[in-house]
């Protein structure tokens, strides 16, 4: 990639659509059908994994879109599994592409090394309820936090949880939409 295609290219990780839907992977998909529909110069690079192939093969893409497939050992269907190698593969396309926008379409794709990325936090519902998400409360206490302050921007679906990102990590409200 040249610096021109740099700056008009973004890669979207939707790692987190799996075979079986649930909430990340509805809003990813939902997500990409919408993006598809746009009539941008954006040059789209999506990565997804390949137990999505199904939902993914039903969306069409315009011509600046480009569809890359992960291997399926990172689907959410695996659960713990995936979603601890799909944090790591998330990481690993920052380096990749280290100087294009990066967004990843939930928190468990954060990445903890680049400030050019955009990720959707949903909640944080395993901090306030520590008791019902003991797995998944230390990253969501700790590794999380280090990542927001990492990030461009940090899209989140309600005020509420801007709120909750402003006081529990100390996040300027400049930076969440």
């Amino acid at each position: 990639m040249n610096k021109s295609e740099d700056k008009n290219t973004v890669i979207i990780n939707a790692t987190n659509i799996g075979y079986k839907f649930h909430g990340l992977g509805v809003y990813s998909l939902n997500l990409l059908k919408q993006l598809s529909k746009l009539k941008t110069s954006i040059r789209f690079i999506v990565y997804v994994n390949k137990t999505a192939k199904q939902s993914i093969d039903l969306i069409t893409f315009p011509d600046n879109f480009s569809i890359r497939w992960a291997s399926e050992k990172i689907s959410p269907d695996n659960k713990f599994k995936g979603h601890f190698l799909r944090l790591i593969y998330s990481n690993w396309l920052s380096f990749k592409h280290r100087k294009v926008l990066q967004f990843n379409t939930s928190q468990l794709e954060i990445n903890f090394f680049r400030k050019n990325q955009i990720v959707t936090i949903h909640d944080v519902i395993p901090v306030l309820f520590k008791h019902l998400h003991k797995k998944q409360y230390h990253f969501y206490k700790l590794l999380l936090g280090f990542g927001l302050r990492k990030a461009k921007y940090i899209l989140t679906p309600s005020d509420h949880s801007k709120e909750l990102l402003q006081k529990i990590y100390k996040i300027n409200s400049e930076q969440i939409r």
